[in-house]
């Protein structure tokens, strides 16, 4: 079971559920890569060559139909499955930053930190299973 709002006013993390998924095939095509490829290069310009786009007309659309710039997006993503992987398993922070697109651990945690209030070894001590 999966709450679609988190109960007793805890605040609500899944950038799934707070982003909206795209209407434009594209847009979704790279919505759908990005969420099975965190690790891989997920610049504008890749993922705008990705779907056969130019960058600026691929940042542009995908603003418009996700309500967010392509670099935001990945990076929610990114903090998203950080986040899960820090209060579902045991694996190293340093491992999963790199593992979820991170050049290191560093930015991983002033992402973290900014998006969520708390670092991940922090997160991961309070929501830990």
């Amino acid at each position: 079971m999966v709450f679609l709002k988190r109960p007793g006013g805890q605040t609500q993390f899944s950038t799934l559920l707070a982003g909206q998924i795209a209407q434009k095939t594209p847009i979704r095509a790279a919505q759908d890569f990005v969420a099975d490829n965190l690790a891989a290069d997920l610049t504008v310009a890749a993922l705008a060559k990705r779907v056969g786009m130019s960058e600026r007309n691929f940042s542009r659309q995908f603003k418009q139909e996700v309500g967010m710039t392509p670099a935001d997006y990945v990076e929610s993503m990114r903090l998203e499955a950080g986040r899960r992987l820090s209060e579902d398993t045991s694996i190293p922070l340093k491992k999963i930053a790199i593992d979820i697109g991170f050049s290191d651990d560093v930015a991983f945690r002033r992402s973290f930190a900014r998006r969520f209030g708390t670092s991940p070894a922090a997160y991961r001590r309070s929501f830990g299973s």
